[in-house]
Parts: structure tokens; sequence; C-alpha cells
């Protein structure tokens, strides 16, 4: 996910495990994923913007 001005939220499934690579140039970078210890990254989360905050989670 990509945007040049604005907020990302992204949410997981409930059960998924999920690593995020994420950048802002000014905001901020908020992670709340709950993954099972050990287990291998089900999904791949990739979320840039310029001006704004990005939010991920699990569901």
């Amino acid at each position: 996910l990509r945007t040049e001005s604005g907020d990302i939220s992204i949410g997981a499934a409930r059960g998924v495990s999920a690593a995020l690579d994420a950048g802002t140039t000014h905001g901020r970078i908020h992670n709340a994923l709950l993954n099972t210890d050990g287990a291998t990254a089900q999904l791949d989360i990739h979320a840039t913007t310029a001006h704004g905050n990005i939010t991920a989670r699990s569901l």
C-alpha cells in the first residue's frame, strides 16, 4: 500500500501471523499485530506514506 498523503490502516485476520514493513516521512507507525511465537509470517504487509500515520492490527 502506498500514498503520498493520508493515513493507512491495515487489519490482519485473526490467527494469521503477519510481518509489517512500513515507512513514513512525517507521521507515526503503530504495529498492534498479534503473532504466535515462532510462527512464520503468512502475510507480508508493505505500507508507505509521505505524510500520514500507518496502523497495523490483528482483527
